[in-house]
């Protein structure tokens, strides 16, 4: 009994502490405490993911691509699951830097085949109020076919902190371009999404996303819904 109060108190203290406002919380999850998603959008029914902070800047996570529903028939579970991790690099009052990157695992080949690396940069536009994040999604290596492919990736995001529970982020990509020779640029192809971001504790989150792969040619409105969860103990 002693025990199960102790973990209480613990993660109530962590959740005084940790920020409901996105633009002030950390870039990865405090020690010992985690992170559980869940998603669900068109493509997939159900997403899940948790992230575990090993130490105050390192994160480790995995995650599962949910159930699908190809053209009406029976939902089938996707046979994937990705390894996630983050590293917080470094930190000041005018650019903060986190490295990430997702390791996917097809159980249907048993191989891995991808490699997806980031290294976002988050500029505080005004503290505590707005931030434009850089580059959260670098590059995307695979080698499945039958020579190995890189493709480089230029996301952008602005983050506006409306009040300490709602947070807009406006996502779109500068350009998109790989070792094949294709290419892509905001000439050509403009996705543009919003997701808004309610912190209802700092423990629990609602989450929502809207938009296009390409608002030129806006046809397939993509949707989400999805919910955060945080819990864990102060090491």
């Amino acid at each position: 009994m002693k025990v199960l109060l102790s973990l209480l108190l613990a993660s109530a203290l962590l959740a005084e502490s940790y920020p409901i406002a996105l633009v002030d919380r950390p870039l990865t999850m405090p020690r010992n405490s985690f992170e559980s998603t869940l998603r669900f959008d068109q493509k997939s029914l159900m997403q899940l993911g948790m992230g575990y902070g090993f130490s105050d800047n390192m994160q480790l996570g995995i995650s599962w691509d949910g159930m699908e529903a190809p053209s009406g028939a029976t939902p089938v579970p996707k046979r994937r699951i990705n390894l996630t991790g983050a590293y917080w690099a470094f930190n000041s009052p005018y650019i903060s830097g986190r490295a990430n990157f997702i390791l996917p695992f097809n159980f249907d080949r048993m191989v891995l085949q991808e490699l997806f690396v980031g290294f976002a940069l988050f500029v505080p536009v005004k503290r505590g109020l707005m931030n434009v994040v850089l580059f959260d999604q670098l590059m995307t290596l695979n080698w499945y076919e039958a020579e190995t492919q890189a493709t480089f990736h230029f996301p952008i995001r602005l983050s506006w902190q409306v009040n300490p529970a709602i947070c807009l982020n406006f996502k779109t990509e500068l350009a998109e371009f790989n070792t094949s020779g294709h290419h892509e640029h905001l000439i050509k192809k403009t996705p543009l999404y919003l997701e808004a971001l309610y912190g209802i504790t700092s423990e629990i989150d609602v989450i929502g996303l809207a938009g296009f792969g390409n608002i030129q040619n806006a046809t397939n409105l993509s949707l989400m819904l999805g919910v955060n969860f945080r819990g864990g103990l102060e090491g």
